[in-house]
């Protein structure tokens, strides 16, 4: 989770997908903005709801429902 701007935080996914050929678990990530005007403190490392909604800009496509976790420091 990264602050992008006044509304928008920049969150990443990770997955693991099975590649075709070698049958080995290969670790995924993808980046999303995050249209986030909520009160709430985020910081990174934190798990987060998403939705996807319509396209708010020409690169937002999700909003932030809710923070499940806080990270342990």
């Amino acid at each position: 989770m990264k602050h992008s701007g006044d509304k928008t935080i920049k969150v990443v996914i990770e997955f693991k997908k099975k590649h075709q050929k070698y049958q080995k678990y290969i670790k995924v990530s993808k980046k999303h903005l995050v249209h986030f005007d909520s009160n709430e403190v985020l910081s990174v490392g934190d798990n987060l709801v998403i939705e996807n909604v319509r396209p708010l800009s020409k690169t937002k496509h999700f909003r932030f429902v809710e923070k499940v976790k806080k990270v342990e420091l």
